[in-house]
């Protein structure tokens, strides 16, 4: 579940109330920020202290870490507040909309990615510093305006599609491999099939060989459902989850070893 933090000091501006009938929110202090996502209306910028805002960058440093600012809005430079390496300004203007929403203001400045744009100019976009930064993204679409509730439904769609959904599916891929806990055999068999064993008697070779162990046919399927069933393996081909899990676990110095099909006794 995908959970947006709000600052408790501002939990009862109507923006924050609009949000919580889109998606689960969770009061936070700046101080006491976790990683993941905070959305701040950007007028508020100014509000924060300057000790806020250096808590506000370091935090936006973590590269999982996704700040969205949003309407309401005044004229700024994001300059003031963030460490950037461009220049990106809010600016206000007559006359601008999106899909027959009115807009007061949009995003000027050399645009990394756009997600809400047209002829008008932008709407919505994301920056990321560098690749070890997090993300920023600005919003000046009314998504969070309580008077247009009758295009809510399209909004809180619009709001979903302005989240790092590849941070959120990467987290959820990780915490499911942390839930399951692999077995010594599980592990073995699957270091096999990395290394390209595929066959059976060279699978039961192999753990006489590498792990002194005596396994049937039997068992071998056993251990390969499970890790079928943990999407780890394909057809006993390493699966892009499995790859993860090969990082994660710091597998791929074992792997070598059994690819060049070395004795060794430190299974």
């Amino acid at each position: 579940m995908i959970v947006v933090q709000i600052l408790r000091d501002y939990k009862n501006r109507t923006e924050y109330k609009v949000l919580e009938k889109f998606i689960a929110v969770k009061e936070v202090n700046i101080d006491s920020l976790s990683e993941g996502i905070l959305l701040l209306p950007g007028i508020l910028l100014d509000k924060l202290e300057k000790k806020e805002l250096e808590v506000l960058n370091k935090w936006l440093n973590i590269p999982d870490n996704q700040l969205i600012l949003s309407p309401a809005w005044k004229e700024v430079s994001l300059n003031d507040y963030f460490d950037l390496s461009l220049v990106l300004k809010v600016q206000r203007e007559e006359g601008l909309e999106f899909e027959g929403v009115e807009c007061q203001y949009k995003i000027d400045g050399k645009i990394q990615e756009k997600f809400f744009s047209n002829e008008h100019g932008n709407f919505g976009v994301h920056y990321r510093k560098d690749t070890g930064s997090g993300l920023l993204t600005v919003i000046t679409l009314p998504l969070l305006d309580y008077k247009l509730s009758h295009k809510h439904d399209e909004f809180r769609q619009y709001l979903y599609s302005c989240i790092n959904q590849k941070r959120a599916k990467n987290k959820r891929q990780s915490m499911e491999t942390k839930r399951f806990e692999i077995g010594e055999e599980h592990l073995q068999l699957f270091m096999l099939f990395a290394a390209g064993e595929k066959n059976d008697n060279d699978i039961q070779e192999a753990f006489s060989q590498y792990f002194s162990k005596n396994i049937n046919l039997e068992r071998i399927k056993s251990l390969e459902e499970v890790l079928t069933k943990q999407g780890l393996i394909n057809s006993r081909e390493v699966s892009a989850k499995g790859k993860l899990f090969i990082k994660e676990k710091r597998l791929k110095s074992f792997i070598k070893v059994l690819e060049r099909r070395e004795s060794t006794n430190e299974w």
